[in-house]
């Protein structure tokens, strides 16, 4: 008999259910559930197992495995479609775009938790510290499966089977003159199975490209990134490739960076690409909404929605996305914490009070920061915006608030 392991998946309802992969065939189960069978290995019964859509953690004959990979952390990225290959700047969505590493200007750590169907639960954390020349960063995810009953092959129940994929990421990345930035990431991925274990090694790379420095075009950027390169897991000598996925972007903000919209295409491993939007309002400098759409030919179609809440160096964020990325409605919860660096802290001020339409106080914040640090990139770029939107105010605009 051939040597194979594998689980498959399909969506809780759809026209996918009777897909096939690597000559394994599904049994229906109650609620639309499919019980995936893993074939005998060494004389062992088969197991079968209880899954969830997109959780394809092992595939043989040339499948991919390793799929949790495309499923990220941020609340922020999953409210916007995943939009974010062009937005990215926050340690959160350095998943989508490893360059988003090179946008974090001060230290920041990052938790989160993700309650999915069927018991699972997507969580992890990310840290990232800025340094001299570029900023590194670390990021950690686990996918846990829950209580998966397992069957003999006589469909019999038997004990319950313990599931769980991890990832591990070291990343980096730095602006590169005036209009790049540059982002690289390796990844340690582990998956474990009944006992089995598969283990790889995957890379990223990313670019974010501003075009224009000048006028009203200064505020778009362009993205691209490639993820999940590498020769693929050996599990229990069965080779599989791995989900490598890229995606392509552009983003918008308003001068105050009140708003954002953004709008990518990707195209991950063997499925149909897609095309996704998403919309960020920041009301005050404090609340944020968000709003995003993914459009696909096969069963992650689905809308999401989400907020944001931020006090000084505290953010927390929520998303929710409907039939999110194959899983039935996912809630993501995120709280980020900023600190250190007291000339980004107060950049970061100037921001919040440029959102807030303080433009007066905030020109006040950028010309601190270009007295501590005269060479900040970034604040020089605001302190150009902020005094222009203020001159565009009537007289007493501000006083009139």
């Amino acid at each position: 008999m051939t040597r194979r392991r594998f689980l498959l998946v399909y969506p809780f309802s759809g026209s996918d259910s009777s897909r096939r992969r690597g000559g394994s065939k599904t049994r229906p189960q109650q609620e639309g559930i499919r019980r995936v069978l893993i074939h005998p290995v060494n004389g062992y019964l088969p197991f079968a197992f209880l899954l969830f859509p997109f959780a394809l953690v092992f595939a043989g004959n040339g499948e991919e495995g390793f799929r949790f990979l495309n499923a990220g952390l941020s609340p922020r990225a999953a409210a916007m479609g995943g939009a974010v290959v062009a937005s990215a700047d926050d340690a959160a969505s350095a998943p989508w775009n490893p360059a988003a590493w090179g946008e974090v200007r001060r230290n920041e750590l990052f938790l989160a938790d993700s309650q999915l169907a069927n018991g699972a639960s997507l969580a992890g954390a990310a840290f990232a510290l800025p340094m001299e020349k570029g900023t590194a960063g670390m990021e950690l995810r686990s996918l846990g499966y829950g209580d998966i009953p397992g069957y003999d092959q006589n469909g019999l129940k038997t004990s319950s089977v313990d599931a769980r994929d991890t990832a591990v990421s070291l990343g980096y990345g730095r602006p590169w003159g005036r209009s790049w930035t540059l982002g690289v990431a390796v990844q340690h991925v582990e998956e474990q199975i009944a006992g089995f274990t598969g283990r790889t090694e995957a890379g990223d790379i990313g670019v974010l490209w501003r075009p224009f420095h000048d006028g009203a075009m200064q505020r778009l950027r362009l993205g691209g990134s490639y993820l999940h390169l590498g020769g693929g897991a050996t599990f229990d000598a069965e080779k599989t490739p791995l989900p490598r996925a890229w995606s392509a972007g552009a983003a918008y903000k308003t001068f105050s960076d009140a708003w954002i919209t953004a709008v990518s295409v990707q195209k991950a491993g063997n499925e149909t690409s897609s095309w996704r939007i998403g919309q960020e309002v920041w009301l005050g400098g404090i609340l944020a909404l968000r709003a995003g759409f993914t459009g696909r030919t096969g069963f992650s179609d689905g809308y999401t929605l989400g907020a944001g809440f931020r006090i000084r160096d505290i953010q927390v964020d929520y998303s929710f996305a409907a039939n999110s990325q194959g899983y039935e409605n996912a809630n993501r919860v995120g709280i980020t914490w900023r600190f250190g660096g007291r000339v980004e802290s107060l950049y970061q001020e100037g921001v919040r009070l440029l959102r807030a339409g303080q433009y007066g106080e905030a020109i006040l914040k950028f010309n601190e920061v270009l007295e501590l640090k005269p060479d900040h990139r970034w604040a020089i770029q605001r302190l150009r915006e902020a005094a222009d939107l203020l001159k565009r105010e009537p007289a007493g605009g501000q006083d009139e608030k």
